[in-house]
């Protein structure tokens, strides 16, 4: 029983959880109040408190379940994927759609919560780290080019793929622009004869 109640419970949290992921991207954090999230889940102001006391452990929540989808996503692509290059041309696709969804308020209100902040360049360090693996590994596949400082370019591609970091330029341009130019050059740059071929096959309006 102890073990069910348990179970309850973290079935209750990621619900909430997902719901935030339905509603911070496209309405921004400070637009969606508690007791909205409260009803859209039918339980008492009270009862969400229990799991969330306040909004920015729901924040919080979100930032860490956002980062481990996306790391799935990223994995599950990597996994089948023939080449490192053809796993992030995969990924740019898959992600281009959501975050035309997003919404420009985010990236302010984000700003207000000094912790979420934090989190964000944790997630954002460990990225840097995943990328420059990605690079080592296409060197090693004959994709990229060997001599180039990669430990460079994977901490500045790490915060350009980060889709809130991008949401700075939002005022300006869409999140999704920036997202592909920003990815779209620095990886080019990169790339061998053979890297530029997989990249004309797999994007035909960015072949040379």
């Amino acid at each position: 029983m102890e073990t069910e109640g348990r179970n309850n419970e973290s079935g209750v949290r990621q619900r909430i959880i997902a719901l935030a992921d339905e509603l911070f991207p496209a309405y921004g954090v400070r637009s969606v109040s508690m007791d909205q999230i409260a009803s859209r889940l039918s339980m008492s102001r009270r009862a969400l408190g229990r799991y969330f006391p306040d909004k920015q452990e729901l924040l919080l929540a979100w930032i860490d379940y956002h980062g481990a989808m996306m790391k799935a996503r990223a994995d599950e692509i990597g996994g089948r994927a023939e080449t490192v290059l053809h796993a992030v041309l995969e990924i740019y696709r898959d992600q281009a759609p959501k975050i035309r969804r997003i919404s420009p308020r985010l990236r302010e209100d984000l700003c207000r919560y000094p912790r979420a902040v934090a989190r964000l360049e944790k997630n954002r360090s460990e990225q840097a780290e995943r990328m420059l693996r990605f690079f080592r590994t296409g060197v090693g596949q004959g994709i990229f080019l060997p001599g180039l400082n990669y430990g460079m370019l994977g901490r500045t591609l790490a915060r350009m793929l980060d889709t809130f970091a991008l949401l700075t330029l939002a005022g300006r341009y869409a999140a999704a622009e920036t997202y592909g130019t920003a990815l779209l050059t620095l990886v080019r740059g990169a790339c061998t004869a053979k890297g530029l071929r997989i990249f004309g096959d797999c994007l035909p309006e960015y072949r040379a």
